[in-house]
């Protein structure tokens, strides 16, 4: 699939903040850990769409394999 420029979505840190369930100092660390690097229009900083949603992909892949989707950890005794 072609991906143009124009067709890019870019979101705020406010919208990023949602998708990823974040803080604003999170996310920037994962501009440096992950490489979710910002556009910056001005002072304005934006990230595009695609790739907030492939990081988030890519982590719930990356997670381990020891509980199952949904279940939560067992409480240690």
């Amino acid at each position: 699939m072609s991906t143009t420029i124009a067709s890019e979505r870019l979101i705020d840190i406010d919208e990023v903040g949602q998708i990823l369930g974040l803080a604003r100092s999170r996310i920037y660390e994962l501009g440096r850990t992950h490489g979710l690097r910002p556009v910056k229009i001005g002072r304005s900083s934006r990230w595009l769409d695609r790739e907030v949603h492939a990081l988030l992909a890519a982590l719930v892949a990356s997670r381990g394999a020891d509980a199952p989707s949904g279940s939560p950890a067992p409480l240690a005794a």
